[in-house]
């Protein structure tokens, strides 16, 4: 038992206790090392001759992750440089779903709910929406459509600030859903379930 109190008060009077006096570093130039704000000059000329202080970044090098090579998912391109039909990723309910509330956030203000060009900014004359239930729209390859959110075209302005790539490509899925929901034909339904119709 006296040695347990020993130890234990040997261990509170060991504890830090606050100090003015400077830290005891071994290696003091690791501790304190120079540093420069940016855009400073620097006088170490045998390190950088040229005293830029901000290094440029080697030639040809890529931020890991920001190489995008892939075609098909970054720019809606086939090997041959033609829009891509189909797409690059598997089409989810999750995906739908996802594709439903950005279409909803990003494109019904000019293309309307349904995607016929009849949003408010259409209404208000303020600029034409295009009619994506069109048959051209429809014929359009799926990585062209990418494309035009990607890029824009004519008063549509680009969305690829706003709308990352997996996002675009749930945009197209999600119109190609509504394209197929406006444009349907008697023949597209099971023959089973057309007496279902009304």
């Amino acid at each position: 038992m006296k040695h347990a109190a020993f130890v234990l008060l040997t261990l509170v009077a060991c504890r830090e206790t606050p100090s003015g006096e400077p830290p005891v570093h071994l290696i003091r130039n690791m501790f304190n090392q120079q540093r420069w704000d940016a855009q400073e000059e620097t006088q170490l000329v045998e390190i950088f001759p040229d005293k830029r202080t901000n290094r440029p970044i080697p030639a040809g090098t890529v931020a890991q992750g920001a190489l995008k090579d892939d075609d098909f998912f970054y720019r809606g391109k086939a090997t041959d440089g033609t829009f891509a039909k189909g797409f690059p990723m598997e089409v989810t309910m999750d995906v739908m779903k996802k594709g439903e509330r950005r279409f909803n956030t990003y494109c019904t203000p000019c293309h309307g709910m349904t995607g016929e060009g009849n949003g408010l900014v259409a209404q208000r004359g303020n600029l034409a929406a295009a009619n994506l239930m069109k048959d051209q729209y429809a014929q359009m390859p799926d990585g062209e459509m990418f494309s035009v959110i990607t890029t824009g075209k004519n008063t549509m302005p680009s969305y690829s600030v706003q709308i990352t790539e997996k996002d675009r490509w749930a945009i197209v899925a999600y119109v190609r859903a509504l394209q197929k929901s406006q444009m349907a034909k008697m023949d597209d339904v099971p023959a089973d379930k057309r007496g279902e119709v009304k």
